[in-house]
């Protein structure tokens, strides 16, 4: 009787033994169930995080290359405006060098008209015209006319008006003749004294 008592207790004792086992294996488990399922959200934030910079760096990436291209864009319509300003440029410099050109031909008629009107005028007539006429254009007519014509009304006129048209010339005479020299030296291989040869 005492054994099958001693008996019973064991097998209580163990089925105890066992049934806590057993509640600690399932809490165990349970406790690394929780960690797998904590980690598999970290695992899965830490990709959303990932994805999420990956989408940012894309935008970024993506907002560069539109400030790139617009800015060499604009820097493209500025060289080509430039290039079209300057084409306009040099097409009314162009215009007007015309333009000056063919005054310079109307004024040389003109100036040509007059000098034979005031050619075929007696030198007393045509000296009272030219003493009231403005200098520069008394002077361009007197220093066109044959020296003989013109020494002839310049006589007619007061000494200091002849005076004035005398200087005029002279002035004029030099300021043509100095450019005439400039050209030259332009155009010419050998550098002016005092001028080091460019190479």
């Amino acid at each position: 009787m005492k054994r099958h008592s001693y008996r019973k207790a064991s097998m209580t004792a163990l089925f105890f033994v066992a049934l806590t086992c057993a509640q600690i294996v399932l809490a165990t488990e349970s406790k690394i169930t929780s960690l797998e399922d904590r980690e598999k959200k970290l695992q899965e934030r830490e990709q959303a995080v990932q994805d999420q910079m990956a989408r940012h760096e894309k935008m970024i990436q993506d907002l560069k290359s539109s400030l790139s291209k617009e800015k060499s864009s604009g820097e493209e319509k500025m060289r080509s405006q430039e290039a079209a300003w300057k084409k306009k440029l040099q097409e009314m410099e162009k215009e007007l060098k015309l333009k000056s050109e063919e005054l310079d031909v109307s004024r040389e008629r003109q100036l040509a008209s007059f000098l034979g009107i005031y050619e075929k005028m007696e030198p007393k007539q045509a000296a009272k015209v030219l003493e009231s006429m403005d200098l520069k254009l008394a002077t361009q007519i007197i220093t066109q006319m044959k020296p003989q014509k013109a020494a002839e009304v310049m006589a007619k006129m007061s000494s200091e008006r002849a005076k004035l048209i005398t200087e005029s010339g002279f002035a004029k005479a030099k300021k043509t003749n100095s450019q005439k020299v400039n050209e030259g030296t332009e155009n010419s291989p050998i550098a002016p004294i005092g001028e080091p040869e460019k190479n």
